[in-house]
């Protein structure tokens, strides 16, 4: 399962912003707190935050988190994860939208000879353009 978590303006004021209507805990907290239920859950958490730079154009990024674990007959010994992140753009022309990401891996573990990377190689590099129409 994947969820994607995409914030808007404001939010890193969070936990310096009135503290005592909104708390002290800041994004980085919550997003941390976030990845750490999703491990352990098994699902893949993205999060990004968007600003509007034109009418009708914003502008963000996004972050992926993504583990397995390769052997489930010898238990949970063993995880490969990656960390992806990268630029999206999105244009809403009112009844149709449309966002392209493009998601490059960063970096994952435990590291083979040679690589740091983890996924498969159609994973490693990731570009998303998704079409969306109201109806």
């Amino acid at each position: 399962m994947r969820i994607a978590i995409i914030n808007g303006p404001n939010l890193n004021l969070l936990g310096t912003r009135e503290p005592a209507l909104y708390g002290t805990d800041t994004l980085a907290d919550i997003e941390s707190r976030l990845l750490k239920v999703a491990k352990e859950l098994g699902v893949e958490l993205s999060t990004g935050l968007s600003y509007r730079v034109a009418p009708r154009f914003w502008l963000g990024a996004e972050a992926r988190y993504h583990s397995v674990y390769p052997d489930w007959t010898h238990g949970l010994r063993r995880e490969n994860y990656a960390v992806s992140a990268g630029p999206s753009l999105h244009y809403d022309g009112g009844e149709w939208a449309v966002t392209a990401t493009f998601l490059p891996q960063l970096f994952g573990g435990p590291g083979r000879a040679g690589s740091s990377l983890e996924l498969d190689d159609h994973e490693k590099t990731e570009l998303r353009v998704k079409i969306s129409h109201e109806f």
